[in-house]
């Protein structure tokens, strides 16, 4: 799926069945489905889930994911469930080194997919596996 830079993208939590429902069916170019800032603790694990299933398929826009921080310990494991068919890309949030992209970068190719990894910090910033 292509990566490119969209004209607008909503930011939603990936737990919010309505919300995500409400996103799709906006103006907004792309979807980011949000694993990160605006999901509690509580709620990481169902988040990861629902956007693992709606990648499963084609979403109506292109899609992409703002996975937990690469310092969380949370991020590995977001970017292996995400790594779909429907992912465009995973946006890494708080990424303080390059090291971090590319090791994001890294599962997202042991996981044959083709999305890319842009740090949420620089979004014009990109590694391809």
């Amino acid at each position: 799926m292509n990566a490119a830079l969209h004209r607008s993208y909503l930011y939603v939590p990936a737990h919010k069945a309505r919300l995500v429902e409400k996103a799709y069916a906006s103006e907004a170019d792309a979807v980011v489905l949000d694993l990160e800032d605006a999901v509690p603790p509580a709620g990481k694990e169902a988040a990861r889930r629902a956007a693992a299933e709606i990648l499963s398929t084609t979403p109506p826009k292109p899609t992409y994911v703002r996975v937990n921080s690469p310092t969380s310990g949370l991020a590995r494991d977001d970017v292996r469930a995400v790594a779909r068919p429907g992912l465009a890309a995973v946006r890494l949030p708080k990424a303080e080194h390059p090291q971090q992209v590319r090791e994001a970068a890294r599962w997202l190719e042991e996981a044959h997919s083709d999305a890319a990894c842009r740090s949420s910090s620089n979004p014009r910033s990109e590694s391809k596996p």
